[in-house]
């Protein structure tokens, strides 16, 4: 047991209440809640357990899985290099995986930002992790691409939600987004921390007061069984999904939802999809699709990996010119 601090318990305690008092309706309200979302929100279905042969009925060419990677040296903002690792990998095995990388400094990112200055109030390192976002995206974006003209695949699967894409990086999701429609490659993003705020918005009216400032995260934690789908109405999409369909799922018997998204051109497979992400996804698991957590893991750019990459190419005196931050030579 840890020796804490009296004010530091109580405050633990206290924040524990809280969420207890904010939680309060819990599986009661979960009937009702269906319901209203249903009724609102959009279309309930329970998906069909698939057997492998089915998946390759659906999937004839193969799926791909595209994901990113980014991890940091140095001290605070502006004093640091960001290493960014995107991936894209088919499940035929004929196709070597691809790579695409990136380095990414904000002292030299764009000699007419100013890095010091807040730009319409934005403060400027605020500004930079934008930028270092955006770059980020953009590399998983060209990995989807290059996978579509060398795989053919008859599924791309994205890490996130290709919204997140649409907005980063404008130009290369085009040339994806059309070059999927071209070549008829489904194109989705599977969402494992939903961050939207879709149900208070459409159900405003009908939830409880002290419900009403909830995201669907928390909404939705336990109210789908396993295997079962929300299509959401376009109408409660709003801008952020303008040009896409979306759907919130339980994939497992873990209770958090996912989401997945793609082009509204498309949406006519949303079903099968659902249908597909539930079948490479294992029941016991966190409720995300196998091939998609099996590319995270090969994609990752470990703390051990950046510090050698750091250490065998960087010169040391630019290292601790630049990169060493002062609390490291800390001897307490």
């Amino acid at each position: 047991m840890l020796d804490i601090e009296k004010e530091l318990k109580d405050k633990l305690l206290k924040f524990n209440d809280t969420l207890k008092k904010r939680y309060k309706n819990g599986s009661g309200f979960n009937i009702t809640l269906l319901n209203l979302l249903e009724q609102h929100v959009g279309r309930l279905t329970k998906l069909p357990s698939i057997a492998p042969q089915q998946v390759a009925a659906i999937a004839p060419k193969g799926i791909v899985a595209v994901d990113g990677s980014i991890n940091t040296a140095g001290s605070s903002y502006p004093h640091y290099v960001a290493v960014m690792r995107s991936m894209a990998q088919s499940t035929f095995a004929c196709y070597e995986p691809i790579y695409k990388y990136e380095i990414y400094s904000p002292l030299f990112e764009d000699k007419n930002v100013d890095i010091n200055v807040e730009v319409d109030g934005v403060p400027a390192a605020v500004q930079d992790e934008n930028r270092r976002s955006a770059h980020m995206a953009c590399l998983e974006v060209e990995a989807a691409i290059e996978a579509i003209e060398c795989m053919a695949p008859s599924v791309l699967m994205m890490d996130g939600s290709l919204a997140q894409f649409r907005i980063k990086c404008r130009d290369t999701w085009e040339k994806l987004y059309n070059l999927a429609l071209e070549r008829d490659v489904l194109l989705i993003g599977v969402v494992e921390e939903i961050k939207t705020a879709i149900i208070k918005q459409a159900l405003n009216d009908y939830l409880p007061d002290d419900m009403k400032d909830m995201y669907d995260r928390e909404l939705m934690f336990g109210i789908l069984s396993p295997g079962q789908m929300l299509a959401i109405n376009e109408d409660c999409l709003g801008q952020g999904k303008l040009g896409l369909a979306a759907c919130f799922m339980r994939m497992s018997m873990d209770p958090h939802p996912i989401a997945m998204d793609m082009p509204a051109e498309q949406s006519d497979h949303m079903e099968d999809m659902a249908a597909l992400v539930y079948a490479l996804t294992p029941q016991d698991g966190r409720g995300i699709p196998l091939w998609l957590d099996m590319v995270d893991n090969q994609v990752r750019i470990t703390n051990q990996m950046m510090e050698a990459l750091i250490d065998e190419y960087i010169d040391a005196d630019l290292r601790h010119r630049l990169l060493v931050a002062k609390r490291q030579n800390r001897d307490i």
